[in-house]
């Protein structure tokens, strides 16, 4: 439910991958490399478009994109013949977004040339040469959708790869959590010939976020000790979930605005009921931001346990990153020991595994 810049970033760089799935990259299906050498201008971008059965004057559009707000860097209109022409100098290198009518594409941009063809009825087909970076990757592609990525063939592709752009590109293709090792080489390459590019600083911080989530599920695991919480009630009083040492306790993230959360809600009240006489507690930590509507959520569903917190900061919730809460509901529960002996149970599973603790 949470969105981060990067992840943007990088489903805008899949949609590269995808647009040049199909593209030709030999001299017969487009500009030659002596051409595309002829054609390179001397400061600055080229490219170079001839489209198919797109309505005249068009909009073609070259936009920076940051996160969810893109910059347009240069636009132009389809001519009667159905070509364009861009042309300039971007802020920086970097995979640009070039949008032709409705039709969104992936660049690399620098000071080069390219040559970028599509037809409006099959625009996924888009056809991009004379661009040795976006030449690699449409080879890159073909071979990793003939058959599942291979890691090691991504790890010594970022090696030989012509560019930083392209290595990074090519880590795309096999997910963080799968091969850590292969962003932490890619990021080496990246601070080491492109230090200050948005997208090696942008790569960093996804890269510490990721490793900061991994940490905190470890943390977080079932065996491990549960870290104390200690946040204010509805009232202000602090109130930690170390005063609970000694009972069975299901920490329970939620919020008002959380359907799931409310639809769960009359279960955990249920065991609370059943289970309170036998050393059962709970211990609810809300990812709201608004404190009305929190205190009107716990009135309305009947939450009648004493241990309400938040520090009403939304998905920002130091607890919440503390114990890796990707989702919510996300319950952990404790034991007497204070080890966390069971994560995420709901309805019957929670009733289950506390009559199995308690009796």
């Amino acid at each position: 439910m949470k969105n981060n810049i990067f992840a943007l970033s990088m489903l805008l760089c899949l949609c590269f991958f995808t647009a040049c799935s199909n593209s030709g990259t030999s001299a017969s299906e487009g500009t030659s490399s002596s051409s595309a050498a002829a054609n390179k201008p001397a400061d600055g971008y080229l490219i170079e478009g001839i489209t198919q059965n797109f309505p005249i004057g068009s909009k073609v559009l070259l936009e920076q994109v940051r996160g969810r707000s893109a910059k347009a860097i240069d636009t132009t209109s389809i001519k009667s013949d159905g070509t364009f022409t861009l042309s300039g100098k971007v802020p920086e290198k970097d995979i640009y977004r070039l949008r032709i009518g409705n039709v969104p594409a992936q660049l690399i941009v620098g000071e080069q040339y390219s040559k970028v063809e599509v037809d409006f009825q099959d625009p996924r087909n888009i056809k991009i040469s004379g661009n040795p970076e976006a030449e690699a990757i449409a080879e890159l592609t073909q071979k990793v959708t003939t058959a599942p990525p291979d890691a090691n063939y991504i790890s010594n592709f970022i090696d030989s790869a012509p560019s930083p752009y392209v290595a990074y590109n090519a880590m795309l293709f096999i997910p963080f959590q799968k091969a850590p090792e292969i962003y932490k080489k890619g990021l080496a390459r990246m601070k080491k010939e492109i230090p200050n590019a948005y997208l090696t600083t942008n790569l960093e911080r996804y890269i510490a976020q990721e490793n900061s989530k991994a940490q905190a599920e470890k943390l977080a695991g079932v065996g491990a000790v549960a870290q104390d919480i200690s946040l204010p009630n509805p009232d202000g009083k602090t109130v930690k979930l170390s005063d609970l040492k000694g009972k069975v306790v299901l920490i329970d993230f939620w919020a008002s605005w959380c359907r799931p959360c409310r639809k769960e809600n009359p279960h955990v009240v249920e065991a609370y009921k059943k289970y309170k006489s036998k050393g059962f507690e709970v211990f609810s930590v809300s990812l709201d931001k608004d404190k009305a509507r929190w205190i009107k959520a716990i009135e309305q569903d009947g939450l009648i346990w004493d241990s309400h917190v938040s520090d009403l900061k939304y998905w920002s919730s130091a607890p919440a990153q503390a114990y890796g809460v990707k989702s919510i509901p996300a319950t952990f529960l404790i034991g007497k020991d204070g080890k966390i002996i069971a994560k995420n149970l709901r309805g019957a599973s929670l009733e289950a595994k506390i009559k199995e603790v308690l009796g």
